[in-house]
């Protein structure tokens, strides 16, 4: 049986790649499982997976913290929000389908912007929490 995290991290790359609005954002398709080197900006990046048993009273259920991040150095945090806000829609409550899994809820938990240290370039992260159980 598939893991649970690769099974979400693949049905999220799935979805994010395939999306023509993501893609016109980003200028490209520009949708990388880890932070890239020397890719073109902006991109989104898929960070690991943290999960954590949560076990339920009836089914063995799991608990993920997925963090994606966006680059950008467009010259400002605009960019950075209009990518994440599409990420959101795109994310926030989606009924992905998971190999072997079934993916009980997706939610936006948390959404950070900052200028790094260069001075031209912003990073957004978003934090999603997503709860899985096994297929019987």
């Amino acid at each position: 049986m598939t893991h649970a995290a690769f099974a979400l991290q693949k049905a999220v790359y799935a979805l994010l790649s395939g999306d023509a609005d993501l893609t016109s954002l980003t200028g490209g398709p520009r949708v990388h499982d880890g932070p890239p080197r020397d890719a073109p900006v902006p991109f989104v990046a898929l960070d690991p997976v943290v999960t954590r048993n949560a076990d339920g009273d009836i089914a063995p259920i799991e608990e993920h913290s997925l963090t994606l991040a966006v680059l950008s150095r467009a010259g400002g945090k605009r960019e950075v929000y209009a990518i994440t806000e599409r990420i959101v829609a795109l994310l926030h409550d989606a009924d992905l389908a998971l190999d072997g899994h079934r993916l009980v809820g997706l939610r936006a938990e948390r959404q950070e912007v900052r200028q790094l240290a260069d001075k031209k370039s912003f990073r957004g992260d978003l934090r999603f929490r997503a709860v899985t159980e096994p297929l019987v």
